[in-house]
C-alpha cells in the first residue's frame, strides 16, 4: 500500500459517521490506528542503501545489514542532540591535543553529530 492510498484511507476513516454501530466503531478505530502507524514507519524506514565502497545504490533491503552500505531515507532523519559528557570529551580532547581554538573545536563537534557541508 502506498503512502498516498493510506493517506487517503485515513482522511476516509476520519469522516464522521452517524450510523456506525459500536462494532463497526471499534473496528474503524482499531483501522485508523494501524495505518498511522503504518505510515510513521514508512517515514523512518530507508527508501535504499548506499554502498560506499562501490559507490552503488540500491533498494534491495538485503544491504540493511551490509556494513559497507549507508541507508538513504525520503525525508530528513533527525538527529539526537549531543549529551554533556560527550561534548565534555570532545572540548577535553581537543584542548589538550590541539589549542588551536574556537574553529577546531566547532569542527569537532560538528563531525561528531554527523553534520557535513
Amino acid at each position: 500500500m502506498t503512502k498516498e492510498i493510506m493517506k487517503q484511507a485515513l482522511e476516509a476513516l476520519r469522516m464522521p459517521c452517524e450510523f456506525w454501530n459500536k462494532t463497526q466503531f471499534i473496528k474503524v478505530t482499531e483501522a485508523i490506528k494501524v495505518l498511522e502507524e503504518a505510515l510513521k514507519q514508512e517515514q523512518d524506514e530507508p527508501v535504499a542503501w548506499w554502498n560506499k565502497a562501490k559507490d552503488t545504490a540500491s533498494t534491495d533491503p538485503i544491504h540493511r545489514n551490509n556494513s559497507d552500505c549507508q541507508p538513504l531515507y525520503a525525508t530528513t532523519q533527525q538527529r539526537k542532540p549531543l549529551t554533556d559528557e560527550q561534548i565534555d570529551t570532545i572540548l577535553i580532547g581537543l584542548i589538550c591535543q590541539h589549542k588551536s581554538g574556537a574553529i577546531t573545536i566547532a569542527r569537532a563537534i560538528e563531525a561528531a553529530h554527523g553534520i557535513k557541508e
